[in-house]
């Protein structure tokens, strides 16, 4: 399960139907906010507290935003995410932007939950698959 952490706040999230949530579900990944109306809707941290993700994606430009995040969240050390050291940032132009760049960005995500896998061929598969 994968929290998109979208800062600095007020913190926000990447749900079904955004650009980020379709990439998430073609890597494989699924997603904490996929059940939560709009694209791009607000991410109270305790949503965050409850869904526990297995990992953290931090798209964009500027994470120094979760690391005072961390400072004053004493609980945020505690998810499983940040136990086991899979807290992630990916560039956000490769992941908000359609176009060429968001295969770049698929192959990242692909890495990142599933680094063992051949990354070329499964995103191959998913860009093939029929939407």
């Amino acid at each position: 399960r994968v929290a998109v952490v979208l800062g600095p706040p007020p913190l926000t999230t990447a749900a079904s139907g955004s650009v980020v949530g379709e990439l998430l579900a073609a890597a494989g990944a699924a997603n904490a906010a996929a059940h939560l109306p709009g694209r791009y809707p607000p991410l109270p941290l305790d949503s965050l507290r409850a869904w526990n993700p297995d990992y953290i994606l931090l798209p964009g430009a500027d994470t120094e935003f979760f690391v005072q995040l961390a400072d004053e969240t004493p609980w945020l050390p505690y998810l499983a995410a940040a136990k086991g050291r899979r807290v992630h940032y990916i560039p956000g132009e490769l992941l908000y932007r359609p176009g060429p760049r968001l295969r770049e960005g698929l192959s990242a995500l692909v890495r990142m939950l599933h680094p063992s896998v051949e990354v070329d061929s499964l995103v191959a598969a998913r860009l093939r698959e029929p939407a």
